[in-house]
């Protein structure tokens, strides 16, 4: 494992490929090892997305789903105040944003598509997703589709959209209902009252909350304990616990059987289960 060292906004810095997609550096991916990193990166601008970033971000996206090295993704915000705030206004004032504005209703929310399409990537995807988030963010739909959340202990979500008359179109009426629950949903998608991260935590919205310092690093340690698994025991298992949200029990434990019986026939469980025997001394 190349040397690595945590900066003062808790972000892991290791020696490793950094490759940015072209047309400008507001979104960026660092990969090291089976572990890829997605950045919001213009910490000068509270990591705002333009309407090219967030091309960029689906961009990213499917660049990691189809490497074959990548096992697991983690998107992350730049510095230690914001993940993103969302939309870029000052792009608003743009040329290019002129004609974007002329167009009708319909076609200016297909802006936001793409983050809808990352999304369903992630979630769909036999790769696992984690959301390391660093600070402020103001569009959680991106966490939503993560299969798992950190969040730094200073930092916040907030979902503002319908406060600013527009409704819900990258997945938060569809997946924040399934993580906490129909009530406290639309509690957080119509008054758009900020969660802190404890808030977060105890109604079921992440899966960890950590000193600032300790976000990434955390958020890399999970990835390297899933990447160390076989590759079809994590995706079957992920395979399973998606649908079990839509499936009936029955049809639900028919599929995890079957998952089961596919990660057996293409893993090492066996060589893996001696080493566990071997490491408790000799007990099941």
């Amino acid at each position: 494992m190349p040397p690595s060292k945590v900066t003062r906004d808790g972000h892991e810095r290791r020696k490793h490929e950094v490759t940015e997609a072209a047309g400008g550096d507001g979104v960026t991916l660092a990969q090291d090892g089976s572990v890829a990193v997605i950045t919001f990166d213009r910490p000068e601008k509270a990591n705002a997305l333009r309407l090219a970033d967030y091309e960029r971000y689906l961009e990213l996206v499917k660049r990691c789903e189809d490497d074959p090295q990548v096992r697991v993704v983690i998107v992350t915000g730049a510095g230690d105040k914001y993940f993103t705030v969302g939309d870029d206004y000052t792009d608003y004032d743009s040329e290019h944003m002129a004609e974007f504005r002329a167009r009708n209703a319909y076609e200016r929310m297909a802006h936001l598509d793409p983050v809808s399409t990352a999304g369903r990537i992630l979630w769909n995807s036999p790769k696992i997703s984690i959301a390391a988030v660093n600070g402020a963010c103001m569009m959680p739909d991106i966490l939503w589709w993560s299969d798992l959340r950190i969040m730094a202990d200073t930092a916040t979500l907030n979902e503002h959209q319908v406060g600013l008359g527009v409704a819900p179109s990258c997945g938060g009426t569809q997946l924040l209902p399934r993580l906490a629950g129909r009530a406290k949903a639309l509690e957080v998608l119509l008054l758009g009252a900020p969660l802190t991260a404890q808030e977060a935590l105890r109604h079921g919205v992440v899966n960890a909350v950590v000193p600032l310092a300790e976000l990434m690093p955390t958020a890399r340690q999970w990835a390297e304990r899933i990447a160390a698994s076989p590759e079809a025991a994590v995706a079957m298992t992920k395979l399973s616990v998606n649908a079990s949200q839509d499936l009936p029990l029955e049809w639900g434990a028919r599929l995890e059987r079957f998952g089961s019986y596919v990660s057996e026939l293409t893993s090492d469980i066996w060589e893996r289960t001696a080493e566990f025997v071997k490491a408790k001394g000799g007990s099941g």
